[in-house]
């Protein structure tokens, strides 16, 4: 058996390699316990509430193509590590390389990602990139509803 002194040292060594001590933060314990609740809920609304300009126009254009980060990794080719702080760290920026590839990728100008001005992503573009997400049954109802829009507007 340790006497307290061996317990003590080992105690302290746990603390030196990041073992949380101590109660958790009320955010992190259930209301029924006395803590709020929120949990990591706490965490994205205020890492929402600090995103940059340039993370919110990515972000909007990864949504209208139903992406997440890691199929943003997978397209562009960037790695994971270097995307995500762009979401969490209002001053992240990608470099030169990166800028280039999610304006490829996009088909918008460095000027529209970094500043939010220049042309805004081209909305067909956008449509034909989610095509790309559906199935043979999703394009056989796409095509059918294409066709009904034509007919509606040649009749006019």
């Amino acid at each position: 058996m340790r006497n307290n002194g061996q317990f003590h040292e080992s105690f302290k060594g746990l603390a030196r390699r990041g073992v949380p001590q101590g109660p958790p933060p009320l955010k992190d314990v259930p209301k029924q316990a006395g803590g709020t609740g929120l949990g990591g809920a706490a965490r994205i609304l205020n890492h929402n509430m600090s995103m940059s300009g340039f993370a919110v126009r990515l972000t909007a254009m990864m949504d209208a193509r139903g992406m997440n980060r890691r199929d943003l990794e997978r397209a562009t080719g960037i790695k994971y590590h270097r995307l995500n702080p762009w979401f969490f760290r209002e001053n992240a920026l990608p470099n030169g390389k990166d800028l280039k590839a999610l304006c490829d990728y996009f088909d918008v100008s460095a000027a529209y990602l970094l500043e939010g001005t220049g042309p805004a992503p081209d909305r067909r573009a956008e449509l034909f990139a989610r095509i790309d997400l559906l199935n043979e049954e999703g394009i056989a109802d796409l095509e059918k509803y294409v066709d009904f829009i034509l007919s509606k507007e040649h009749s006019e």
